[in-house]
């Protein structure tokens, strides 16, 4: 006796149905992945800006570094978007015995858009007036 090996309209309509889906879900990925590497890349490029802020902070005399509202910084062109750097010193507050002449805190705040929204990335330093 022959075995009839024949696929039914009803098996193929089953297996290219599953096979789009699984063909969409995977597409639907790509975008995805791109964006979340980009917002990424703006992140290392945000903080490289901080960093670069926070180094030249590290040279300033520290009697020069007074406490006030943030000072906004020129814009930063990067790969495909504007960083905004902002600095604040702020005196030292905290603990009990803690000199605020003796140490300060900057804060540095870097924003960027990124299609139509917002991003904020924060780096903060304690700097001392300690002599090496």
């Amino acid at each position: 006796m022959r075995k009839n090996h024949a696929v039914s309209i009803a098996e193929s309509v089953l297996a290219v149905f599953l096979l789009s889906l699984t063909v969409v879900l995977i597409f639907n990925l790509f975008p995805r992945s791109m964006a979340t590497l980009r917002v990424s890349g703006q992140k290392l490029q945000a903080d490289a800006v901080a960093e670069s802020v926070l180094e030249d902070y590290m040279v300033v005399s520290f009697k020069d570094l007074t406490p006030g509202p943030a000072l906004v910084l020129p814009k930063v062109p990067g790969r495909g978007t504007e960083f905004e750097p902002s600095v604040q010193v702020f005196d030292m507050t905290g603990p009990v015995g803690v000199d605020p002449t003796m140490i300060k805190r900057i804060k540095v705040t870097v924003r960027w858009k990124d299609r139509n929204m917002d991003h904020v990335l924060v780096r903060e330093m304690a700097r001392t007036n300690v002599r090496r």
